[in-house]
């Protein structure tokens, strides 16, 4: 019997309609020659769309199917705007800074993505200077910066501190810092623009929110040009834009059944919020002060120069994830 298992993200090229490996086209003709064995296909985040793409592409109908739902109802989802991604950098990052400051090692563990390995470098550099860290050992640093350059002792370093009750607090990175990581108290997950697709946008914002009974936030700040990347989906730009629940948008393509917001409605995503008859209690912990500038996607920029989300080959050891199955 063919049997597949959808879980977690591990998708290595996304460059056509639908994320698929390139090895995965070649497991006909290894299944050809072993005959008619079991096959299983493990692969994550995965929509209906592409369940079926894959299922016909493997030659896997019909099949057992083991499916884990991505939803995670103590996140809530937010777009907030901000200036230019490169000039305005420091304002748009002004409360990350006031909340190390005041918060110290108190302030909840916040992940922050970036597109652009630059932008990662600039804010860093702005944040040790300011904070008095520079040149201190890192077991006294709040922030740290984890992308594609960075040492393999170092990753190693900066995983292990953010995995267990040290100083840092803040973690800088890439899309690399997003797999095959288990951590279980993040309760922050900012994106520097939008994810490159929906599938990354839930790996990535799923770092937080582990722990069920924890009230978590995805926010992504909108700068300006942040829509601009010939390598954002479609799908992406549209919950971005979204002016009704971003929940129901990002969730409803993965699951088979309806997705409901989540209630009280201020703690389902900000357009839920704006329509709900209760006080806030979730407000949102990122804040920008865009003075006289305002939001623009129309103008041309260098922004859809992408960095480790399209030149990093990901490498991810397999977790085992129990769920009923049909």
């Amino acid at each position: 019997m063919n049997f597949t298992i959808f879980r977690g993200y591990d998708v290595e090229v996304k460059r056509n309609k639908h994320p698929f490996r390139p090895a995965y086209s070649k497991l006909l003709s290894v299944r050809s020659l072993v005959g008619d064995k079991p096959l299983v296909c493990l692969t994550a985040t995965a929509t209906n769309d592409v369940r079926t793409f894959l299922k016909t592409k493997l030659n896997m109908n019909p099949c057992s199917e083991v499916i884990v739902s991505p939803h995670k109802e103590n996140i809530k989802y937010m777009v907030v705007p901000g200036g230019h991604p490169g000039q305005d950098i420091e304002r748009n990052f002004k409360w990350l800074l006031e909340r190390l400051q005041e918060e110290k090692s108190a302030m909840d563990k916040t992940l922050i993505f970036f597109r652009q390995t630059k932008n990662i470098i600039a804010l860093y550099e702005w944040l040790v200077k300011e904070l008095g860290q520079r040149g201190k050992p890192m077991q006294e640093r709040s922030v740290e910066m984890y992308h594609l350059k960075t040492s393999d002792t170092v990753k190693k370093d900066i995983t292990s501190h953010f995995m267990k009750d040290s100083n840092l607090r803040v973690v800088l990175c890439s899309t690399s810092f997003s797999m095959g990581i288990n951590l279980r108290d993040v309760k922050l997950v900012v994106h520097y623009g939008p994810a490159s697709d929906t599938d990354s946008y839930i790996q990535e914002t799923g770092r937080a929110g582990r722990q069920d009974h924890t009230r978590c936030h995805a926010v992504i700040i909108r700068h300006k040009y942040a829509l601009n990347s010939k390598n954002i989906s479609e799908d992406m730009k549209k919950f971005v834009k979204s002016k009704s629940c971003r929940r129901q948008l990002l969730m409803s393509p993965y699951v088979d059944e309806e997705v409901l917001s989540v209630k009280p409605a201020h703690r389902c995503c900000d357009c839920c919020s704006c329509e709900c008859d209760t006080c806030d209690e979730d407000s949102c912990p990122v804040t920008i002060s865009l003075g006289s500038d305002e939001e623009d996607d129309s103008s041309s920029s260098n922004s859809s120069s992408d960095s480790d989300s399209d030149i990093e080959v990901f490498k991810r050891k397999p977790v085992l994830v129990l769920s009923d199955s049909d």
